[in-house]
């Protein structure tokens, strides 16, 4: 859920939201990143717009998987286009950066980030 207001935070969450984000507080972070890094607002700007050049996803590594059981350096991501920066084990922990030598794992997923119609080639194999 987003709030707009910061007394609005308690309410979504007591009425059940799983994570809220406050807009003052997104705001205020990227102003922060345009003051101290100000090329880093076009890159953001990448993956925040509707039709944005990049996307991030979240790619699940299931049974059927081609890249089950493989180093994330020994598959086609980088190839295809798509950077992992992450990786959220099935306990829960993430992994970021996950190296090059990680040994995927049943249920594991990846959290990436490429050009939609790369994001969209590598699911479309996972599934």
């Amino acid at each position: 859920s987003r709030a707009t207001e910061e007394s609005s935070v308690n309410k979504l969450e007591k009425a059940g939201a799983n994570r809220v984000i406050p807009l003052f507080e997104t705001s205020a972070y990227k102003m922060a990143q345009l003051l101290s890094h100000p090329d880093s607002g076009e890159l953001l700007d990448a993956f925040q717009t509707e039709g944005a050049e990049f996307e991030v996803a979240q790619i699940h590594i299931n049974a059927a998987s081609p890249y089950l059981g493989k180093r994330i350096d020994q598959t086609d991501l980088r190839k295809l286009g798509v950077i992992v920066l992450g990786v959220r084990r099935p306990s829960g922990e993430l992994l970021s950066p996950a190296p090059g030598t990680f040994l995927l794992s049943q249920d594991d997923r990846l959290v990436a980030v490429g050009h939609p119609s790369a994001i969209d080639a590598v699911v479309e194999q996972t599934t």
